[in-house]
């Protein structure tokens, strides 16, 4: 939501502050990703598992940069932040939908 909102901005400080929020939770969000995958990968696989998460955190958002890059080139950056925070909340709430799933699941 902060990323979204960053769109709107048009003074530094606020800029600042909202960039801030977003480093904090996207450095947040990435440790217990890590620390999730750590703990539910099955020891004998862990290694191909954690490997498996590292290639895709750095192919995903090289592409997404791309993407918002494209985005910005041709409708500006207000948008491009506007939609890449939206289409990052829908993820989460996405995402929100599915956990809630797998914490029922007592496969």
């Amino acid at each position: 939501a902060a990323l979204a909102a960053l769109g709107a901005v048009h003074q530094a400080p606020v800029a600042v502050a909202l960039l801030c929020v977003v480093g904090i939770a996207g450095g947040l969000a990435l440790s217990l990703i890590v620390a999730g995958i750590q703990a539910n990968a099955p020891a004998p696989v862990r290694g191909r598992v954690v490997s498996l998460y590292t290639l895709i955190s750095q192919v995903v958002p090289a592409a997404a940069g791309v993407a918002a890059g494209a985005l910005a080139q041709a409708f500006g950056v207000a948008v491009a932040l506007a939609a890449s925070g939206a289409t990052l909340v829908a993820a989460m709430l996405g995402n929100v939908l599915w956990m809630a799933a797998l914490r029922r699941h007592r496969g």
